[in-house]
Order: structure tokens, then sequence, then C-alpha cells
């Protein structure tokens, strides 16, 4: 009992250094992620979207870090486990978005020559899972360490950019798919998985 006490002690002191290897992890794999599936990111000039969405992506995971050390708030781990298995999915989910899109992902709203409808994988469910992904990880992350404060500044902000970026990506898509995009569109919701009859 004494063993398993000072087991948790540990853990206490150190999950601060723990959730930040983490965040160090996670941002490193978002880079290596869109330099390797995003083969025109250096090429073209962001929207300002894209723009807001990444300043906001990179506010919440440094201010997340950043309270985690700050904020003298004792280790949840009902909390912390609800917040990794919402990273997860989003994980899981944004994964098998790239899968599904192959060559058409981009960080960018790019609608490229040879654009094509996509309705398989998660997009079955929901027109754009990838925004759905990313709100579970946002979520998630800042739920790990009970990061309230950045969860409660950046979570707005998110939403915000989300819903201008989805206008402007579907009014683009409307333009380059007509008819067949506006049926999708009817058939199923932007971000909630669940099919409309």
């Amino acid at each position: 009992m004494a063993a398993l006490s000072g087991r948790f002690f540990c853990w206490q002191q150190m999950h601060h250094y723990y959730f930040l290897a983490f965040a160090i992890a996670c941002l490193t794999q978002r880079v290596v992620e869109i330099v390797r599936n995003d083969r025109n990111v250096a090429e073209r000039r962001p929207k300002w979207t894209a723009i807001a969405i990444t300043a906001i992506f990179i506010g919440f995971s440094l201010g997340s870090v950043f309270e985690a050390f700050v904020v003298d708030r004792p280790f949840n781990a009902p909390l912390a486990i609800f917040g990794s298995c919402l990273f997860a999915a989003g994980f899981v989910i944004r994964r098998w978005v790239l899968r599904s899109l192959g060559s058409l992902w981009a960080i960018d709203i790019d609608i490229k020559p040879d654009h094509r409808l996509i309705k398989t994988g998660p997009y079955r469910f929901c027109r754009h899972p990838n925004y759905l992904a990313m709100l579970l990880e946002m979520i998630g992350f800042c739920l790990i360490p009970s990061a309230f404060y950045s969860l409660a500044l950046f979570l707005p902000l998110y939403v915000a950019a989300l819903v201008a970026r989805i206008r402007i990506e579907e009014v683009a898509l409307v333009d380059r798919l007509g008819d067949e995009y506006r049926t999708y569109r009817r058939e199923t919701f932007a971000l909630l998985p669940i099919p409309r009859w």
C-alpha cells in the first residue's frame, strides 16, 4: 500500500513533465504529418482561416502546457483519462481522414484541378470529419492537465474559425462540384456523424 501511495505521489509531482513530453510529441507529429501529406504547403500562400486555426492550435497547445506548470491543480485521473479518450478518438478520426482523402488532403482550402467528392471512410457520416477530429483533440488535450483556462479561452476562437472555414470551403466545393456536392450537403451534417434522412 505504501508503494502504491508513493507511486501516486510521484505521478502527482511529475505529471506536468509527462504532459510536456506528450505536447512536444503531438506538435512534432503534426508538423511531420503536414510536411508528408500536403505536398503544396510550401508553394501556397495560406488563407486567413489556415493562419487563424494554426495560431489558435499553437495557442491552446502552449497555453495548456503553461497552465499545467503555473496553475497549482492536483492531478485529476478521471478527467485525464476522459481527455485522453477524446484525444485518441480525434487522432484516430484524423488518420482515417488522411487515408480517405489521400492526395486531396491539405492543411488549407485547396481545391485541386482533379478534385472529386469523397464519400467513403468518415465522409459517409459527416462532411467535415477532420474538423470534428480537431475539436476532439483540442478538448481532450486541454482536459488531460485540467487546463480549463486555456480551454475556455481558445475553444470559442477555434469554433469561430472553424465555422468561417467550413463556410468558405463549402462555397469552393459547390463551385467545383456543383449539384453533386449540393446533394451530398443535403444528406449529411457538417460535423455531427449522423446521417440525414
